[in-house]
């Protein structure tokens, strides 16, 4: 009798729904963002530890020195001279690393610390880096308290640690 059966929702139950929402979605944004940021920053990351092992394996394989670093203007390449070229020309043997670098994101810088050059060489058929041992700093323009460090040590053993944010796939420097 005073019994009347509701079909669908009012407009204003639509409006608060939607609104909540919203809220939540946007409280959550800057987080699915900085997760972003660190995912660009790990991708680059290990694109320049892989570029690095290349140069050593070719430096072993090819019975030659090999350089890899930073050029006057400042891409990333390999080199099989003393010193780096001003330009990247990909060598053949590396060539699907130097492209592969090329493709970092404009947020993404690496910065290149060894003792006498902007690169490390690896002595021909041991793929040691002696002197020439130091790191690379891959950073994030967006993650400023993150640093992810691809080291290189005399012997010529590469690993890579992160700085700042804690990572699952990183151990920390």
């Amino acid at each position: 009798m005073g019994n009347t059966a509701k079909n669908g929702f009012s407009l204003l139950e639509v409006m608060l729904v939607t609104l909540m929402i919203a809220i939540l979605a946007s409280a959550g944004w800057p987080t699915l963002q900085r997760t972003m940021q660190q995912q660009q920053l790990m991708s680059a990351a290990e694109l320049v530890y892989l570029a690095v092992r290349d140069a050593r394996l070719a430096a072993i394989g090819n019975g030659a020195d090999w350089w890899f670093g930073k050029t006057a203007s400042a891409e990333l390449c390999f080199s099989d001279h003393a010193v780096i070229p001003a330009q990247c020309s990909p060598p053949h043997a590396a060539e699907s690393s130097v492209i592969a670098l090329q493709k970092l994101p404009e947020q993404i810088h690496v910065d290149v610390h060894f003792h006498a050059n902007q690169a490390v060489r690896f002595s021909a058929h041991t793929g040691m880096a002696g002197f020439s041992a130091g790191h690379f700093a891959v950073r994030h323009q967006e993650l400023a308290d993150t640093t992810v460090k691809i080291i290189v040590s005399s012997i010529g053993r590469i690993r890579m640690c992160i700085e700042g944010a804690r990572n699952s796939r990183v151990p920390p420097c």
